[in-house]
């Protein structure tokens, strides 16, 4: 028998605190070890993704992951063709219209017109690759892009007039603004937020070095020869971007958007 007003068992067998002596004290420690007992039993239990999540005392860190992925590297590519197709005109322009049996005279005004109608291109280019990235998927864009501008930079190789020039040159605009937006933007939701400075930095370092080629091809090959290494470089860009998965926070962003839509 134990006195409970008092901190001694009249059996003094063993102690009783004032704590143990308070109301509901027991239950409570129960209700407590079961709790844990559930998180532990939670953390061992498997993941969606088949691994075992086991306590060990310490604070896990994620793996960090690297800068030099598929997708960055890809990207880097695709910005270096982007760069090589994008100023291939300024930079043979004039042997390209001199051998159109242009004038000095034409030759400067008609290169500007040229030069405008691939400015046009890259900007309504932007407006509807944007929209399609939203709706299609960034890989659509990239796929659809460079199948445009690599097919435009070959059929530059085989113009004969001027207005064929601008139209190709139109129709190379557009393609090459879906390639520069869509492609950084996978860049930027693939690579961690940590690195996304750096991965970025990289794909526009590799990028510029686009414009040294194309000046390298220019010395050493005929103009028209130029345009259909950019656009063999653009197919073989194609058939690299079949290995870059679709962005996973783009799915996640149009699960959103369907379910705020079904609300």
């Amino acid at each position: 028998f134990c006195d409970w007003s008092s901190d001694v068992c009249s059996s003094d067998l063993f102690r009783v605190t004032p704590e143990l002596a308070e109301p509901g004290y027991f239950f409570k420690k129960a209700q407590l070890l079961y709790f844990n007992f559930q998180i532990q039993y939670m953390l061992v239990m498997p993941s969606p993704g088949g691994e075992m999540l086991i306590p060990t005392g310490k604070k896990q860190k994620n793996k960090p992951q690297s800068i030099f992925n598929i997708a960055v590297i890809v990207a880097a590519l695709g910005y270096f063709v982007d760069i090589y197709d994008l100023l291939l005109f300024s930079i043979i322009r004039i042997e390209s219209l001199r051998s159109l049996q242009l004038s000095e005279a034409q030759i400067l005004t008609d290169g500007e017109g040229i030069i405008q109608w691939q400015m046009w291109g890259l900007l309504i280019g932007g407006i509807i690759w944007g929209v399609m990235g939203d709706k299609k998927g960034r890989l659509s864009v990239l796929f659809g892009s460079i199948l445009l501008y690599s097919l435009a930079n070959i059929a530059n190789g085989f113009v004969q007039t001027v207005d064929q020039y601008k139209l190709i040159r139109f129709i190379a605009g557009i393609g090459l603004a879906g390639e520069l937006g869509a492609g950084i933007t996978l860049v930027s939701e693939l690579t961690p937020k940590e690195k996304r400075g750096l991965a970025t930095s990289l794909v526009a370092g590799v990028g510029l070095t686009g414009a040294i080629v194309a000046f390298i091809m220019k010395q050493n090959f005929d103009w028209r020869t130029c345009y259909f290494i950019g656009g063999g470089l653009g197919a073989l860009l194609l058939l690299l971007r079949i290995s870059v998965f679709e962005s996973g926070m783009f799915h996640k962003a149009k699960k959103m958007d369907v379910r705020s839509e079904e609300h």
